[in-house]
C-alpha cells in the first residue's frame, strides 16, 4: 500500500525503492500514533521485507533490493566469520540485569553483620566469624565504591588511596585499573572519608596481625613498592599492567601476600561471594527475615551513583577453581 501511495513499483529501480523505504520509516517509526509501530514490531516488518527481496533477487524477479547491508567480522569460537547487518534495524537497548537496590537501614544491617555486630552496633555474642575487622572494611569498601567482585577481590594494599589531610565531606576518588574493571576499561569511582578511614584502620592493625611468611608456588617478589607499582623480580612494573592471577602471586620480601584482604600467615582472601552469603543468611535467620537472600539476586544501595553501588555482584561471584587450588598457574608475563 505505501508503494502504490507514492507510485513505485514493486521491484522498481534501488533510488526509487530506497526513498520509499525512508518515507516508510519515518512514518512508522515517528508519524501519526495510530500508524506508529514498536521496535519489535518494526523488526518483523524488516526481516520480513529483508526476506522477500532477498528471494526476489536470487530468483532474478528483482535488480536490487531497498536494504543496505553492514558486511563486517566476528570471531566466533577461535574461527573469524562474516557477519551482516541489515542498518534498517532499529538499535535496541540490551536487557540489563535486574538489580533490588538496598535500603540504607539493610546496608547498615549488612555491615553491622560483617563486622560481628547485632542491629543495634553491639556485640553479637553468638558470632563465630573470623576477622571482623577485615570483613567489614571490605564490605563498607564495596557498599561505598561499587566495585564489582573481580575489581575489588585483587586490590593491592597500595593502590589504597591515601587519607586526605584533613576529614572531608567530599567523596574521594578511587582508581579502578583496566586489567580488572569489567570490560577492561579504566573507570574512577568514589569512597566516603569515613569508608576510607576504615580501610586504613584495617591495614594498620588487623592486616599487620595477618601477615606472615606465605609464597605461592612460584611467587613474583615486589620491592619498592608504591602507589603506582614497584619493582617485580628486579623489574619495575606497573600495577596496572598485572592481571588477577599475577597479582595472586604477588609477595614482599619476607613473603605475605600483597593484596588487601588477608587471611591467616599472610594468605590472600578471595572468597567474598561465601562470606557475603553467608552473612546475609545469618541476618536473615537471627534478626531480619525480610533481609534479601537470593541465589542469583542481590541487592544495591541507593546512592548519586546508582549504577555502581550494588553488592549483589559480589555475593554471587565465586573464584574460579584455579584459584582455589593450592598452587597457581602462572601467568605467561612472568617467568622467573
Amino acid at each position: 500500500m505505501h508503494l502504490r501511495r507514492h507510485r513505485v513499483a514493486v521491484f522498481g529501480t534501488r533510488h526509487e525503492l530506497v526513498a520509499a523505504l525512508g518515507t516508510y520509516a519515518d512514518r512508522r517509526l515517528s508519524g501519526p500514533l495510530d500508524e506508529r509501530l514498536e521496535s519489535s514490531s518494526w523488526e518483523l516488518r524488516v526481516t520480513a521485507l529483508s526476506r522477500f527481496y532477498d528471494w526476489a533477487e536470487s530468483e532474478g524477479l528483482a535488480a536490487a533490493v531497498p536494504f543496505t547491508v553492514a558486511v563486517g567480522k566476528q570471531m566466533v569460537q577461535g574461527q573469524l566469520v562474516e557477519t551482516r547487518r541489515n542498518q534498517a534495524r532499529t538499535r535496541r537497548p540490551k536487557p540489563h540485569v535486574k538489580i533490588q537496590y538496598l535500603e540504607s537501614d539493610f546496608a547498615d544491617l549488612f555491615h553491622h553483620g560483617l563486622a560481628g555486630l547485632g542491629p543495634d552496633g553491639l556485640e553479637d555474642t553468638t558470632f563465630r566469624g573470623r576477622f571482623p575487622g577485615r570483613n567489614a572494611a571490605m564490605g563498607g569498601l564495596v557498599l561505598g565504591t561499587g566495585m564489582r567482585s573481580r575489581e575489588f577481590t585483587y586490590l593491592l594494599v597500595h593502590e589504597v588511596p591515601p587519607l586526605p589531610a584533613e576529614p572531608t565531606e567530599v567523596s574521594i576518588p578511587w582508581a579502578v585499573l583496566e586489567l580488572g574493571a569489567k570490560g577492561r576499561k579504566y573507570r574512577t569511582t568514589w569512597i566516603e572519608y569515613a569508608s576510607l578511614v576504615a580501610v586504613h584502620s584495617y591495614i594498620a592493625l588487623d592486616r599487620e596481625t595477618s601477615r606472615g611468611s606465605w609464597r605461592p608456588r612460584k611467587p613474583l617478589v615486589v620491592e619498592e613498592a608504591d602507589f603506582y607499582g614497584g619493582r617485580v623480580n628486579g623489574r619495575r612494573t606497573r600495577w596496572a599492567a598485572l592481571r588477577p592471577e599475577e597479582r595472586l602471586r604477588l609477595v614482599g620480601p619476607e613473603g605475605g601476600s600483597l593484596l588487601l584482604a588477608l587471611s591467616y600467615d599472610g594468605r590472600p582472601f578471595v572468597d567474598w561471594g561465601t562470606l557475603f552469603r553467608r552473612t546475609a543468611r545469618r541476618i536473615r535467620e537471627r534478626f531480619e527475615p525480610r533481609f534479601p537472600m537470593s541465589r542469583r539476586t542481590g541487592a544495591g544501595i541507593r546512592s548519586p551513583w546508582p549504577p555502581w553501588r550494588s553488592w549483589w555482584r559480589a555475593t554471587t561471584a565465586r573464584p574460579p577453581s584455579s584459584l582455589r587450588r593450592p598452587g597457581m598457574r602462572p601467568g605467561s608475563r612472568f617467568t622467573c
